[in-house]
């Protein structure tokens, strides 16, 4: 690594080492410095036992203390700190049934997935590295650590990890590992959702993953996860077929590219789309796979947007929409979709585009901006149900340009639409202008 670690990671080593235990990083904080990449996180191997190690810091929590992890709390950090181990016996192909603690290092790095992942560091910048590691980061190669037979067979979810890091990281899969993850496959079905959603999330945010689209694609990897997650699988295959056009500048699809959420939302979007997924089947992959109630609705109302296409929407469409939200769907909608058309998005004819310019005029960019408020209807005499039906129908007035956002105009409307028949309800939602309409305002 070129850059001291922060402090509160130094802090944890030498006080381990000063207490005369060994300290070592391990893992992906070594393996995204030697890349040159920030770390997500920060993990400690040391021979001192997990009790050992809960004396010595004022803050931890034994929060995987079975396994010999112990949570340090330094300077406001945490780090997992965790006893050199081996592990014995994978039942359910995911946890060991028992941890012994070792006094060796490289015992314990033996049990790790990959050879990129089961490089050590000390605080003096030294390495360990018996599994060639650093070789394999050179070759941009993805190589389990010893037999990729067991390695799969102790742990399933490996297979969706090298997937991930090989999107994540632009790298191979070295051929008997990749091999031996499709014989592997099988063991998938025994993942919870929660954790299969989390690799798949990643992957998803992965800046690489449409260049390791022919093995993504791949169909075996996704037929044990269930119809939910494998609903994915026919949009990747679906896109590894098309020319080379989509595979230009990807990073635009989303607003901000350094937003890891924004890129995971537009590659599973993208996906789904590809492969003609239903509403219910974006749903139901983010129930199943633990995501929360906002990314399955930001999933499904942009599915929802593109289906509709915006292309062919009026002003006020784009208004209603723009009003009602989400915002950050119709964006999405309106990327993917010029993406899909091989249209950049600054192009003068992109949804994009004219989103921003309809936004930029918007007459109601906040619910807050109609210049009425509930107490003014409350003046006006009107109550309960009566108030929203009122405001609603303002807000489709002032949308359509029928009214001015001004008070005193609004008060004026509103005690004509408070009587009954006066101004009928269902007709001051419907668009009045036509796709054709907007054309000269949008040139305008």
């Amino acid at each position: 690594m070129e850059k001291p670690w922060p402090s509160f990671v130094s802090t944890v080593l030498q006080t381990l080492q000063k207490s005369g235990f060994e300290a070592m990083l391990v893992g992906g904080c070594v393996r995204d410095g030697l890349l040159q990449r920030r770390a997500r996180d920060y993990d400690v191997a040391t021979n001192a036992t997990p009790h050992q190690v809960m004396s010595l810091f004022p803050k931890t929590a034994s929060t995987g203390i079975q396994h010999g992890t112990v949570t340090v709390i330094s300077k406001g950090q945490p780090i997992e700190v965790t006893t050199y181990r081996v592990d014995l016996g994978y039942s359910d192909g995911r946890h060991p049934e028992k941890v012994c603690f070792t006094p060796n290092l490289v015992e314990d790095l033996a049990r790790r997935d990959f050879t990129i992942n089961a490089i050590a560091q000390d605080l003096q910048g030294r390495f360990i590295d018996p599994y060639q590691g650093r070789v394999d980061l050179g070759r941009q190669t993805i190589r389990c650590v010893g037999s990729p037979t067991i390695r799969f067979q102790e742990d399933s979810l490996r297979i969706l990890r090298a997937l991930r890091l090989a999107a994540e990281l632009a790298f191979s899969i070295e051929k008997t590992t990749f091999y031996e993850m499709l014989n592997a496959a099988p063991l998938l079905a025994k993942l919870p959702g929660e954790r299969v959603g989390q690799e798949l999330w990643r992957l998803a945010a992965a800046g690489h993953w449409f260049e390791k689209l022919q093995s993504l694609a791949n169909i075996t990897f996704w037929e044990p996860l269930g119809p939910a997650v494998s609903s994915l699988q026919p949009g990747l295959a679906a896109l590894s077929r098309e020319n080379e056009i989509h595979q230009k500048a990807w990073l635009t699809v989303p607003e901000n590219p350094e937003d890891s959420q924004q890129r995971a939302l537009a590659a599973l979007i993208t996906w789904l789309w590809a492969g003609k997924q239903s509403l219910e089947s974006a749903e139901a992959l983010a129930r199943h796979c633990g995501w929360s109630k906002a990314i399955g609705n930001t999933l499904t109302h942009t599915l929802a947007m593109m289906q509709d296409d915006p292309a062919v929407w009026s002003i006020l469409d784009w208004r209603i929409h723009l009003y009602e939200g989400p915002r950050e769907s119709l964006g999405l909608a309106c990327r993917i979709l010029d993406w899909f058309a091989g249209l950049d998005p600054g192009a003068a004819n992109s949804r994009w585009r004219l989103c921003q310019k309809i936004w930029d005029k918007h007459p109601l960019q906040t619910p807050r901006a109609l210049s009425i408020t509930g107490e003014d209807l409350i003046h006006l005499g009107l109550q309960g149900q009566n108030i929203g039906q009122v405001k609603k129908a303002l807000v489709a007035a002032v949308l359509s340009e029928r009214c001015p956002n001004q008070r005193q105009s609004l008060l004026t409307l509103a005690r004509e639409i408070s009587q009954p028949l006066a101004y009928p309800q269902n007709e001051v939602l419907e668009p009045t202008n036509t796709p054709e309409s907007w054309h000269g305002w949008e040139q305008g």
